[in-house]
């Protein structure tokens, strides 16, 4: 397979003096060869486009984090029930479709709603995150239904969880008991 280098050339050897033409060499990579030519200036524009590129597709593909997870006290065998912030600080939507812990049998993502002053609670598939968008699992809104705990929850104990999107991403979180929401700080673990 051929690939596209760059060939340098001497005044004298082509049309004009010390000219970058591209050429086809497969047996040849001059890649170290064109940097030394570029001088120390030349070399600070290619890290920096390098660099650029690199933080542009970071950015594009950055995980979901989670912000201020906590769940209530609750006894063994029981519901409780998770409350969290999620981040997408990426550059493309991305959804939650579902949570994983070894702290419950099953976890549901449950959204909360007041029709014409009647309260309901349905499960719901997923929860859109938009691009640097923020989404607040609370009371009376999202929030996760954490269906008979393996064991009892009391306050200052955590529940391990990971959260799964339709990205692939798994984000890793620590749900904090608690009468109330912690301060809200970045609980997410790499």
């Amino acid at each position: 397979m051929k690939s596209l280098i760059f060939r340098t050339y001497a005044e004298g050897d082509a049309p004009g003096p010390s000219v970058l033409l591209p050429a086809f060499c497969p047996d040849q990579y001059q890649g170290p060869r064109i940097l030394a030519l570029l001088g120390l200036k030349g070399k600070k524009i290619v890290a920096g486009a390098i660099l650029g590129a690199l933080l542009m597709a970071s950015a594009a593909e950055a995980a979901p984090s989670v912000l201020a997870a906590w769940s209530r006290p609750a006894a063994q065998g029981t519901t409780g029930v998770g409350f969290l912030t999620l981040l997408n600080s990426g550059a493309k939507p991305d959804a939650l479709l579902s949570v994983e812990t070894p702290g419950a049998r099953q976890v549901q993502i449950h959204q909360s709603s007041v029709i014409g002053g009647m309260a309901s609670m349905q499960m719901v598939p997923s929860v859109p995150v938009p691009p640097g968008g923020r989404i607040i699992f609370a009371p009376g809104g999202y929030h996760l239904m954490f269906l008979d705990l393996t064991k009892g929850q009391k306050v200052g104990d955590t529940l391990p969880a990971t959260l799964v999107f339709a990205s692939g991403r798994r984000v890793k979180a620590r749900f904090v008991v608690g009468l109330t929401p912690p301060k809200a700080t970045s609980v997410s673990m790499p």
